[in-house]
């Protein structure tokens, strides 16, 4: 009779194990699913005929309106989102309206008129503006800082330690932590007086682009913080509404380039500015469909994507941008006879 030797006993045996451990056998570690990939949305309103407003939800990766709500009585002019896709702060004549959009439904109302509305980064703060400039915190909607002497738009830093905004044609920044204003500059160009409009502080809070006057012709122009003059990038500017948004990566910002006559129809664009060099790096044409001048955009959080909402009487369509392609991805309908006016999406 033939006798296994113990080498070949051995031989075996590790085979058995291998194969064991290869996962053919029970002693497979389970291993968890990948996370599901994140959905970039956009919240879309508009004001509607009746004195009501709707807002609908955009999602890139279906690239179709998923969802919406009305509200009554209710005109939105500005949105933002607060957390992680759970809620909207939403701005308009009749006071601030909180929509928790797990629950559908409106948890918070004010009666305070409000024309502009923005939260911070980390979605710790809001802030309003309607009779001059109002900071809260999201957590509990408490008022911690009012200034009535404010005037136009401003910004949350990056840090979201800071708020750049203006006063009495000065530019201001107001540490939250410290509970104290830091800087307060005013800007000149040529030697007079540079009236700003909208800030957009640079994710390094090296620089601010801004948004101005001088006269009777508005600029798109940058400073360097703290510093007394500016430097045009662009003019002539058709009104201050114009709109922008830095990258969070803080190498671009997004400007929204509207013409200055109806002459110059055909220059309706977004213009890409490199951050460091102040340089035009490209510019994104939006003359697509019925979608004529852009007003409004969103940036997601990633810096993937830009959505751009029409001016006025601009069309029924909203504009998907590849913000790091520089190029139109779609032009989507918003729905029949209805402008979408403003646009947002978490940061």
């Amino acid at each position: 009779m033939k006798t296994i030797s113990i080498k070949a006993l051995i031989a075996v045996s590790g085979l058995i194990i291998a194969l064991i451990a290869s996962g053919s056998g029970c002693g497979k570690k389970p291993t968890d699913p990948p996370p599901p990939p994140e959905e970039h949305l956009f919240y879309v309103a508009s004001r509607l005929a009746d004195n009501r407003s709707i807002v609908k939800t955009f999602s890139v990766e279906q690239e179709a309106f998923i969802d919406s709500f009305t509200i009554d009585s209710f005109e939105v002019y500005d949105m933002a989102v607060v957390g992680n896709d759970e809620k909207l702060i939403l701005a308009g004549r009749t006071g601030v309206r909180f929509y928790d959009l797990t629950r559908k439904e409106i948890i918070l109302s004010t009666i305070e008129y409000c024309c502009l509305i923005q939260t911070s980064v980390n979605s710790e703060y809001y802030k309003s503006f309607a009779d001059g400039t109002k900071l809260f915190r999201t957590d509990n909607y408490q008022e911690f800082y009012f200034d009535t002497s404010s005037f136009g738009s401003g910004h949350f830093c990056y840090n979201s330690e800071y708020y750049i905004y203006n006063k009495d044609s000065n530019v201001v920044s107001y540490n939250i932590n410290g509970d104290s204003i830091e800087h307060s500059f005013k800007l000149t160009r040529n030697g007079s007086l540079f009236r700003v409009y909208n800030i957009w502080p640079t994710v390094d809070m090296k620089k601010l682009f801004l948004i101005g006057n001088q006269g009777h012709l508005l600029y798109f122009a940058v400073t360097d913080f703290g510093k007394d003059s500016v430097r045009v990038l662009q003019a002539p500017l058709r009104t201050w509404g114009e709109d922008a948004a830095v990258s969070p990566d803080g190498r671009y910002i997004y400007f929204v380039n509207t013409p200055y006559t109806d002459a110059e129809m055909p220059r309706m664009k977004i213009d890409v500015y490199d951050v460091e060099t102040e340089q035009l790096v490209t510019s994104i044409t939006t003359l697509v469909q019925d979608f004529w001048e852009p007003e409004h955009i969103a940036l997601t959080s990633d810096g993937k994507y830009l959505m751009a909402t029409p001016w006025s009487m601009g069309g029924y369509h909203i504009l998907l941008i590849d913000a790091k392609g520089f190029k139109v991805i779609g032009s989507y309908q918003f729905g029949d006879q209805t402008i979408p006016e403003t646009v947002c999406t978490k940061k």
